[in-house]
């Protein structure tokens, strides 16, 4: 027998990780963001950092350079996101 699953529970999400997200969907909508580590969890201290998990369709890497930045993603790269 196995235990039953607990309910997810709701974490609120810091505005500007939100943000983030939104600029890699606009920047590649097909992407699939996930939010993991310690604030995924509710665990995170003023000094953690923001782990994110992106993905694309398959097709979308043979037209793309996956090992470089272009232009829209560059800009959300540079963007500091001190979260305290």
């Amino acid at each position: 027998m196995t235990a039953p699953h607990a309910a997810p529970i709701a974490i609120p999400i810091d505005p500007r990780i939100s943000t983030v997200v939104a600029g890699i969907a606009a920047a590649i909508p097909e992407a699939q963001v996930r939010l993991f580590g310690s604030r995924a969890k509710g665990t995170a201290r003023p000094d953690s950092d923001v782990a994110l998990l992106i993905t694309v369709p398959d097709p979308w890497l043979t037209t793309h350079d996956r090992t470089s930045r272009g232009p829209k993603l560059s800009c959300l790269v540079m963007l500091n996101l001190s979260i305290t």
